[in-house]
């Protein structure tokens, strides 16, 4: 096995002496995986892959992660649009205008 000392020896010499293209030549010879191009889409073969029919969405089941599920609130287009166009915030907007009424309702029933 060669030591740390050995092979930093080696290396420093290497690039000490080597040009351009006979450390680029030496990469691709070493490491030809830092060369390969990524596949393109039309060339993945997707034949073992079933068919999505009718029936699978049919029985299909949206699962959405836990830790996710407390974020969604079902808002009417129009009015997620004039939250969105009151500020960049408009998420923190919405929450305090919630969070506003609740306190005014629970003023009201401690009334």
């Amino acid at each position: 096995m060669l030591d740390l000392a050995k092979a930093t020896e080696i290396l420093e010499t290497y690039f000490a002496t080597a040009t351009k293209e006979q450390f680029a030549t030496d990469i691709q010879k070493f490491c030809p995986e830092l060369f390969e191009e990524e596949p393109q889409d039309e060339d993945i073969d997707y034949s073992d892959i079933p068919p999505l029919t009718e029936e699978f969405f049919q029985n299909a089941t949206l699962r959405i992660p836990a830790t996710q599920a407390h974020q969604l609130v079902q808002l009417d287009p129009d009015i997620l649009q004039w939250f969105q166009a009151q500020s960049g915030e408009y998420k923190s907007l919405i929450n305090s205008v919630l969070r506003r009424h609740i306190e005014q309702n629970e003023t009201r029933s401690a009334s």
